[in-house]
């Protein structure tokens, strides 16, 4: 479980939950090397389509897309080389977004893989559960090829700082 920062008046301080947006901020470095083996997790086919429209249109090559927590989970468990980072929905049938990122970071190999939440969900709640389920960023639908572009900067940076 990870620390939520509250500051000394005691309010809740998560860059997530600001949601600061750098509209028009163009990274050029890559987040991510553009062979990183990337899932997306999405109950809505539309949305699911979407996501890995976005993640091609950053260079991404090696997308592997579910539509639930459960399917995702298979698929892990099928898998030879690990997920370098996951990126799902909060609210999904069958096994939710928490569901999987409890599964995730109870194994050995998924522990420490930068996970991203998404979700129509922007209540506090539902973004402090996420953070302390050990997600990595939160992004509130809809979500924007900047937006996305950017948290998935910073989850880079934290990783890349990480394994200094």
């Amino acid at each position: 479980m990870q620390n939520i920062p509250i500051d000394s008046q005691g309010i809740l301080r998560v860059e997530l939950l600001t949601l600061s947006r750098f509209q028009g901020l163009y990274y050029p470095e890559i987040m991510f090397p553009a062979d990183s083996k990337i899932l997306v997790v999405e109950d809505m086919n539309s949305i699911r389509e979407y996501l890995v429209s976005l993640m091609k249109e950053l260079g991404f090559s090696k997308i592997h897309d579910c539509k639930d927590g459960a399917d995702a989970w298979e698929k892990i468990q099928e898998q030879k080389a690990p997920f370098e980072l996951i990126i799902s929905d909060l609210n999904m049938p069958k096994s939710s977004g928490l569901d999987l990122l409890n599964r995730l970071r109870s194994s050995a190999v998924y522990k420490t893989t930068p996970f991203i939440m998404i979700s129509s969900k922007s209540d506090t709640k539902s973004i402090v559960s996420a953070i302390q389920a050990g997600a990595d960023h939160f992004i509130v639908k809809p979500v924007s090829k900047t937006e996305l572009q950017e948290k998935l900067k910073i989850v880079s940076d934290r990783k890349s700082g990480a394994n200094r």
